[in-house]
Order: structure tokens, then sequence, then C-alpha cells
């Protein structure tokens, strides 16, 4: 420890000190100079106490604090420590006081500390650095050895820990750190990490390098027994002193591996080197390897050399009964006899020899020895009352009267495993005989009831001894008597087996068969709706689920629940249920009526034109109304390219069948008309929507309002771009085109003729180039005048539809609001002062804003966009 920089430091400073005070600094200096540190410490602890605002203060509590660490009162230096706030003592005492924190045991403490103090933006000695790099992962680390009780914990302490450990791993303290960085490793499952960490410590001392090369192939084997069974032989293969472990261990490696040929081919080199007290054993694992690759000759003769002169011990038993596989594989009874008597004199209650018995009678078996498999298996079951294969014993009687059609015999043998083994995996199987059984002798029997009805009684007979069953089994078997009561149309005993299996325990099985009960057998649809809607919500299978969406389908049609109907429809459209066209063709108008499910109308319209094949020639009609409405569809999502065609492909279909005596819809002429008009043919469009107005259709009419809107606006923009003058024949005939649709109105066609009115205030305002703002604001308010009008039959229709139509009338009251804006706009343009023409903006850029995000009709919302931007425009101009 450094001391003289005390002195050092005080002397300057007793310049502005008082004379007492430096009387007793230099007093202290004295004493710490001479190397009296007792007289020094008692001397700065009164300083301390007579002067708590001097300015040694802190010098002298850091001095104090260094005193105590070199007495190991760590307590006390903490304390003394905290005192100190100056900047540059407080670096200087640093590490001190983070080993007080180690040596306290204050780890949470010192970690956080030290941590902090690394993360901070100043300039740190590479020394400092990595002592406080050290003290951190060591904090941290010791966190972790008191956490293993707390997984979640204790993975937060490694992760936070690790970077710490590679760090050091990579310095001067490598080998200080690295047992503690591989635990550190180990906990965090890096396994191949803390692996090469011992590789790593290997290659740094010769004499810990076989050592270190051991543990690595131990860790090895927590995650690629593989790699550790080589490593082991690479120990083993060097002959040293973990040689024989290393040996043995690879051994048992390649054995659990399975690699059993691998260990049997370096079986010599194996035995050569393994320990003299672990070469029998060695041969049991080659005896078992034999057994694994079937090379049953070979493992009877490992396990012999073993036997021959071993005691008895579990590795004997091991033997033996490895000796009895063999032979039974091989059917040699007199070895496998041998086995057996071997161990009943060593072994004569063990399970090893019940297995052994049952074993010979199976052979018996195999060797069609059917009498003497069944006396042996008899003999074991009653020698045996409770060995592990009992239940294989008695399935296998039940096996063996199946096999001799005993089907009395068999039943009773198959009800005695039930009532004994009523969970164990072969209760199915056992089940399956008992039943088979049942079945056979109705067969027999022909005066017996039929083969369900039998079927139901027996497993009436199972459901009423419910010990015999596991509570699951107890329900599937409940399920299906209901099963069958259903399908003998038997609904009264069907639906009060159903109703409490359904409530206890409810499956979408059981909750649709009951469904199906209340609906064939009650005529109850409320509840089978009900009841069909709770097994979908259970996730059912998709096949199943198509069945009861198809199900439900039909009942709320039935009852004109047409939206849930059609909702349960579209699922089994989803489960790929097989539909028919009628029912897909009254969804997709059903889902076109809401205007609400786009996505599935086009989904349910291009599956019926992939699908369902419909031809030109047989169905022109229904076919064109397909395409026709799919397009629409396309047209409505944004993809006109799509809809165009669909379109274009129906249209040739039309062309190549000049013989069918059929004419394109009206609508469908429109909708190809405004297709070509995205796509800027406009000459095809017009010529569209010329040929619909030639057909003397209504304006009332929306197919020919619309087409007499379009190809106005198409004429209009033709007479514009050639600059025609005002009165212009061919302006003046698109002008009472657009002034026939407002007066020929109708509410239901909105907003076409809302459309038209714009159009016209807009080309009759642009066109009196003298006054075009007083030209408008005037036929703005005769347009929102005659919209609101009710003074005629026409204008009293328009207005009584409004109630009747909510969505139609949102649109119109949408126009309202636009014409309103339109109108502030206008007359802001001659307002009286700055003032007031902000206010008549203001105002309108709200009313245009609404209709923006009201999420107005396409159209009106294009508008109000165009004309806030015009606004935005003429505010920041």
């Amino acid at each position: 420890m450094q001391r003289k920089w005390l002195f050092f430091m005080m002397i300057p400073l007793l310049s502005w000190a008082s004379d007492e005070e430096a009387l007793f600094v230099r007093r202290i200096a004295d004493f710490w100079q001479e190397g009296e540190y007792s007289i020094a410490k008692t001397q700065i602890e009164e300083f301390l106490q007579e002067f708590p605002e001097s300015r040694y203060f802190h010098t002298l509590s850091s001095a104090m604090g260094d005193l105590c660490f070199r007495e190991k009162n760590y307590s006390a230096a903490l304390n003394h420590y905290a005192q100190v706030t100056d900047p540059g003592l407080t670096r200087q005492i640093f590490l001190n006081r983070m080993q007080c924190l180690y040596h306290m045991q204050w780890y949470a403490t010192l970690a956080d500390e030290c941590e902090a103090y690394l993360q901070k933006p100043i300039s740190i000695d590479a020394e400092e650095e990595l002592q406080a790099t050290y003290l951190l992962a060591i904090a941290l680390y010791q966190q972790c050895l008191n956490a293993e009780k707390e997984p979640e914990t204790l993975q937060k302490l490694a992760l936070r820990a690790r970077p710490y450990f590679e760090t050091l791993f990579e310095s001067k303290l490598s080998a200080e750190v690295a047992e503690g960085f591989a635990h550190l490793c180990c906990i965090l499952k890096d396994h191949p990490k803390a692996s090469q960490i011992y590789a790593a410590l290997s290659e740094r001392d010769p004499e810990t390098e076989e050592e270190m090369l051991f543990n690595a192939a131990l860790i090895q084997s927590e995650y690629d027994k593989e790699l550790s069974a080589k490593s082991f032989g690479n120990i083993a293969s060097r002959g040293e002193k973990r040689a024989p472990d290393a040996a043995y261990n690879q051994m048992v490696l390649l054995f659990d591996l399975g690699k059993y040929e691998e260990l049997i081919n370096s079986k010599e080199l194996l035995l050569q080197s393994l320990a003299k007290e672990k070469a029998p054993p060695a041969h049991v694992y080659l005896g078992r390897s034999f057994l694994a690759l079937k090379n049953y000759a070979s493992a009877a003769d490992a396990v012999q050399v073993y036997l021959e002169k071993a005691a008895p011990s579990d590795m004997a038993r091991v033997a033996l009964t490895t000796l009895a596989e063999a032979a039974f594989f091989m059917n040699d009874l007199p070895l496998l006899e041998t086995a057996i008597e071997n161990l009943a004199q060593t072994y004569p209650q063990s399970q090893e020899l019940s297995k052994a018995l049952f074993s010979k009678a199976l052979a018996l078996k195999k060797q069609q020895d059917l009498k003497g498999a069944r006396r042996e298996l008899e003999a074991v079951v009653a020698r045996f009352p409770n060995f592990p294969q009992k239940a294989q014993a008695l399935f296998e009687l039940s096996h063996l009267d199946y096999q001799t059609s005993d089907w009395i015999s068999c039943r009773k043998r198959a009800e005695s495993f039930l009532t004994e083994f009523p969970t164990h995996e072969l209760a199915p199987f056992a089940r399956r005989y008992f039943l088979s059984a049942s079945a056979e002798m109705a067969s027999n029997a022909p005066q017996d009831k039929t083969f369900k009805e039998q079927l139901a009684k027996d497993i009436q007979s199972l459901l009423s001894a419910p010990a015999s069953l596991s509570a699951a089994e107890s329900k599937a078997w409940q399920f299906l008597l209901g099963k069958t009561f259903f399908e003998l149309k038997n609904f009264n005993e069907a639906i009060p087996l159903l109703e409490p299996l359904c409530k206890e325990d409810p499956n979408a099985n059981s909750l649709f068969l009951l469904a199906l009960c209340y609906r064939d057998g009650l005529s109850d649809f409320d509840r089978f709706c009900k009841t069909a809607e709770n097994a979908l919500a259970l996730n059912p299978p998709q096949a199943m689920q198509g069945q009861i969406h198809a199900s439900l389908f039909n009942s709320y049609l039935e009852r004109s629940q047409f939206e849930k109907a059609a909702d349960h429809l579209y699922s089994a459209f989803e489960t790929k249920a097989e539909i028919q066209l009628e029912n897909l063709l009254w969804l997709s108008d059903f889902y076109g009526q809401l205007g609400t499910r786009r996505e599935r109308t086009a989904l349910l319209l291009g599956h019926i034109l992939e699908e369902k094949k419909l031809s030109f020639e047989k169905e022109p009609q229904l076919l064109e109304s397909v395409y026709y409405k799919l397009a629409q569809i396309h047209d409505l999502l944004d993809k006109r390219e799509s809809s165009l065609s669909l379109l274009e492909t129906l249209l040739a279909q039309y062309s190549a069948h000049p013989d069918i005596s059929w004419d394109l819809s009206k609508e469908t002429q429109l909708l190809l008309g405004q297709m070509y008009l995205h796509g800027g043919k406009q000459e095809e469009a017009e010529r569209l929507f010329d040929a619909i107005l030639a057909s003397n259709s209504s304006p009332r009419a929306s197919v020919a309002a619309s087409a007499s809107l379009l190809g106005a606006r198409l004429k209009i923009a033709k007479a514009i771009e050639e600059k025609l003058p005002p009165t212009h024949p061919d302006l003046v005939k698109q002008i009472a085109q657009l002034k026939n649709l407002i007066l020929q109105k109708t509410f239901y066609n909105e907003p076409i003729y809302l459309e038209a009115a714009l159009d016209y205030v807009d080309l009759l305002g642009n066109l009196d180039r003298d006054s075009v703002e007083e030209k408008k604001l005037a036929l703005l308010f005769k347009t929102k005048e005659d919209f609101e009008r009710r003074d005629d039959l026409l204008s009293q229709d328009y207005h009584e539809a409004r109630e009747k139509m909510p969505r139609i009338e949102k649109v119109y009251q949408g126009y309202m609001q636009f014409i309103d804006a339109e109108i502030l706009c206008l007359q802001a343009l001659s307002a009286k002062d700055a003032s007031e023409q902000k206010q008549l903006q203001a105002k309108a850029k709200d009313l245009l804003l609404q209709i923006i995000e009201e999420k107005a009709h396409p159209d009106l919302k294009s508008r109000a966009e165009h004309k806030l931007n015009e606004l935005i425009a003429v505010g920041n101009h």
C-alpha cells in the first residue's frame, strides 16, 4: 500500500488552514511518514470528529479506509470510504472499496458498482479495468452459486456474467477464471464452450493436460456423446493414467449411442485398455450390443464369458436376461431353459425369471405349439401373480383363444384382462377381442340381435363397471354407445347418454352428435344450432368443421337468419367442403349485397369459374353473371387490370360463339367501359357508353345514368381539349345531358346525379370566364336548393328514399357538406378582409377534413382531397 501520498497531498493545503487545523494535520503527516500508523489512525479519527468540514476530510477519510482495509476490518473501511465524495479520491479508492464488498460477500452490490464504473465515460487504466472486470465477474459468479435453486435468476446472472468472463479468459487472468468460466457455460447449457475451455487449459500445462482433456470429454457427453466418445478414445490411446477410465467411458458412450458395430469392431483394443476389474462387465456391454444387432449367437457367447466367473450381482442378472433374450430370438429352447434354470437357482423370485418364462411361452407360440404356450402362460401367471409381464400374459391367453376360435373363453379372458388392467396400453386391443368375440358369437347365432344391438349391449356392460375404465376411456365408450344408438335411430336412448357427457367433458364429436339428435330426433332446430355452434368453438378437425358449418347453413337458412347462414357456408367453403353451385352463387350474391365482404366474394366467384367448369354454350347468362360480378369486385378492390382481363376473357368467349342468341348485359358493358376508361382506352370506353345510351334506357336507371355521366365527361374533356367555344353544339349537347341527369335524379342511384351536378357547376362556371367565382357560387347555391327541394313528385320520392337507405343517405350528406365547403371557399375569395377570409377558409377546411376522415364515397373523397390541396396551396401563397 502506498502511504507517502498522504503527506505530500496535505502539505500544499496548509496555507489556507487555521493554525490549529494545520498543526493537527502536520502532526498526522509526521506520524504517517514515520510509520506510526496506529497513532496516525487515532489522530485521524480525532481530526475527523473535530473538523468535519475541513478540506482534509475526504483525504483523511480515504486514509482511514485504507488503514482499516489493511487491518481487514472491511466494514469499517467501507464506512470511511463512504464519506469520500471527492471524484479524484473516489477513483483512487475504488478497487479497495470493491475488495471490501467482495470480502463481506456483498456480491450484488459489488457487481452493480463495478458494472456502473466500467460503463462510465472516463479513461480507465488498463490494469485497473482488468481488476474491476475480475471483481465484477467473480461477484456475478458467486451470485450464480447462491442461486442454484432459482433457475430463472440463475440464467439471468449467468448471461450477465458471461461477457466479462470472456474478456478475462483472453487476459493474463485466464488461468484464475477458467474453471469458473467453464461452470458458467455449463449453467448456460453452452457445453461446447465449457469443453473448449478445458481443452484450452490442457495446452497450457503438460502436467494437467490429460486431466483437463478428461474433463472436456466428460462435458462433451452432455451435448455430443459422439464427440465425447471420440475424445475418450483419444485419451485411452495415449496409454496414460486416465486411459483405463477413458476406455470404459468410451465403451459406455458407444453403447448409449447405439454404435454397436463400432463398439464390437474395437472390442480387442478396448478390452486391452480397460482396467482388469472392468473387463468382465465389458463383455456384458458387448453381449447387449450383439443382441441389438440381432447377432444372437455372439450375444450369447459374450455374456457366457462373463457368466463363467460371475458372482450374483445386478450385472449378472443383466447377463442372464441377455442370454435368455438371445436364446428366445434364436429359437434355442434348450439354451433358453438353461438361462431359466440359472435364474431360478440364483434369483428364484426375480422379475428376470418371470420374463424368461414368459419368453419361453412366446417361443412355444411362435413354434405353433399353442397348447404348450397356453400351459406355460397359465403357469407363469399362477407362479408370479404380480410379475411385470402379467398383462401381456393375460392378453396372449386371450389372443390364443382368439386364434383357436374359442369365443367364449376369449371373451372371458378379455373381460378378465380389462377388469385387472383397465388402463393398460393393450386394453384397447383387449376390448377389440372382447367386442370381436361378441360379434363372432352373434354371427354364429343368427337368432341373436343384430351386430349394432349386440355392440350397444357390450358397451353398456363395460360402462356398468366404471372402475374397469379410466375416465377418458369411459367417456369414449359412452360416446360410441351414443353413436350406436343414433345409428339405430334410437334417439331417446342417445340423447340422455350424450347430454351429461357434453356437459362434463364437451368435445366437438359428442356435441355435434347430440346436435344431430336434436335435429333428426326432436326437430329442435334451436338446440341443434346452439349445440353445433358449441362444437365448432372447440376447433374440431377440418373435415368435421366443414360438415358442421354446412349443417348450420341449412338450419339458419330455413330460419331466415341469412347472415349467419352465409358465414357458416363460407366457413364450410374455407374447409374445402364440397358445396353445390347454387349455394356458392347464393353466398356470393349475399355478400355482394352487403358490400363488406369483397375479398370473400372474389374468392367464391373465382372458385366457381375455376372449379365448376361453367359452359358458355349451355349457361351464357350464368357465366356472364359470374364474370361480371368478379370483375366488379376486383374493380372495388383496386385490381383493375384483373377486372379488365376478366371482362375481355368474357368478351372473347362471347365473340367466339356468334351462334348463341345472347347479348352482353348493359351492366357488363358499363363495367367494361369503366375498365377501358381506367386503362386509358377512351375511344373504346366512349363507344360502349354510347351503345348503352342508344338502347333507350331511362337516365333514372343506374346503368344508363352512369353511362350518361361517364360519356358526357369524356366528350366534355375532348371539347375542352379542342378548345371548342361555349356555344358549340357538341359542348351544348353534353351540358344538356348533364342537366337531364340532374333533373331526373333518383336517390337509389346516388352519387351519380350529385356528381353530374358538380360537373355541371364546374363546367358552366369555368365557361363564364368574366365572372367564374360569381357564376360558380350562384350555381352551387342553386344546386343545393335543387337537391333539398321537396315541391315536386320527383323530389318528394327522392327525399322519401333517404329514410329507407341510410348508407346512401350518408353519401348524400357528404356531398351536401362538400357543396357547403365549395361555397365557403368561393365566399372567402370575396371576403372583406384577411381575417374573414381565413375564417371562411378554416370552416371549409374543417368540412373537407371531416369528409376525408369519415371515409366517404371514393369519388367524393377524391374531390375533397383535391379541394383541400387547392385550399392549402392558396393559404401558403
